[in-house]
């Protein structure tokens, strides 16, 4: 499993230009579907960090295959450290039972920034995802996610 998670944000030409420079990597070019012309580019290869100006993830708890294809589901909490232990149980939980079009996710924490909380959920298609942001067993995610401290969530498909 990877146990942690570089990814850096720029155009579509940067991207292109990095995955060439570093063809030995796994990267994995990602397309916002919330914003227009937003990319981002993630380094899988378990390796240190060669994207520079780039987010490192610590990866807490991982579910499913290593598999980063499909729509990706990015959110990040920043909540004070109580929310922040409530919120890895109640996620990590959340991760272990998903199915229906889940492929894998993530538990995160950034390494510079470690009461950030990172969880990446790769879906087959929206579809899914749109279908487990309704059910139930979203539910418990929604009191995180309505916090008025800067909470972040978006989109992506893979490229």
């Amino acid at each position: 499993m990877i146990s942690q998670i570089h990814y850096a944000a720029g155009s579509k030409t940067y991207i292109d230009g990095e995955i060439s420079k570093y063809s030995n990597r796994r990267l994995q070019p990602v397309e916002s579907l919330d914003t227009a012309d937003k990319y981002e580019l993630y380094d899988l290869s378990n390796q240190d960090n060669v994207l520079g100006d780039s987010i490192d993830l610590i990866v807490d708890h991982a579910v499913g295959n290593d598999e980063f294809k499909g729509i990706l589901y990015y959110q990040a909490f920043d909540l004070s450290k109580q929310r922040d232990e409530s919120l890895t149980e109640v996620a990590s939980d959340i991760l272990d039972k998903l199915d229906n079009g889940f492929v894998n996710g993530y538990l995160c924490h950034r390494d510079d920034h470690p009461r950030t909380i990172v969880m990446l959920t790769i879906w087959k298609d929206k579809d899914a995802l749109d279908h487990w942001i309704k059910s139930t067993s979203y539910e418990p995610l929604k009191g995180f996610t309505t916090q008025r401290i800067r909470n972040f969530t978006e989109t992506f498909k893979t490229i």
